[in-house]
């Protein structure tokens, strides 16, 4: 959960909502400034856990599917650890994030006006069921994997500090 939770609570009830009944367990994380006691209803609800945050680390491993905005940090923490995502775009970077995960072949999208229970109950299901989701998640995590990391980019910034012109191709990088 972000900031946009805020305004868009609704959308949390609904994930909620349509996990009841279903095989498999959730972490809901309701984000900053939604208490989870609003969840209370959803007490006994076994599979559900609803808790205000935790670190994505902690859990991208034990997932196989992301229900989400769509927010940068998200996306690419699934992607990281090759889970398919559901994602329920509201805005910001979201829309952008949701439509390259989709063309990518990791995410299926549901725009606002078509996103309730039964089609997010549905569209979970389907990420789940349909294994090009995860084959299209597991490539991008691969993808990630053989990117530079953060010494490449302090090298680049050094770079440019130092001799005041862009750096416009890979192999004019010093290596240290």
């Amino acid at each position: 959960g972000t900031v946009f939770n805020r305004g868009y609570r609704r959308v949390l009830n609904d994930v909620a909502r349509a996990i009841i009944g279903e095989p498999y367990d959730v972490l809901l994380t309701t984000g900053p400034g939604i208490d989870p006691g609003r969840f209370a209803w959803t007490v006994n609800i076994r599979n559900l856990t609803v808790r205000q945050f935790v670190p994505q680390s902690d859990v991208l491993p034990y997932c196989d599917v992301m229900v989400a905005h769509g927010g940068f940090n998200t996306v690419v923490g699934s992607l990281l650890y090759g889970v398919p995502m559901l994602l329920l775009p509201v805005k910001g970077d979201q829309p952008r994030n949701a439509r390259w995960c989709e063309a990518a072949g990791a995410a299926l999208v549901l725009e606002t006006s078509a996103r309730d229970i039964e089609s997010i109950k549905h569209g979970v299901r389907r990420v789940l069921a349909e294994t090009d989701f995860q084959v299209a998640a597991e490539r991008m995590q691969a993808a990630i994997t053989t990117l530079p990391g953060v010494s490449y980019a302090v090298r680049l910034v050094e770079q440019l500090a130092a001799q005041r012109v862009p750096i416009l191709r890979h192999d004019a990088v010093i290596s240290s």
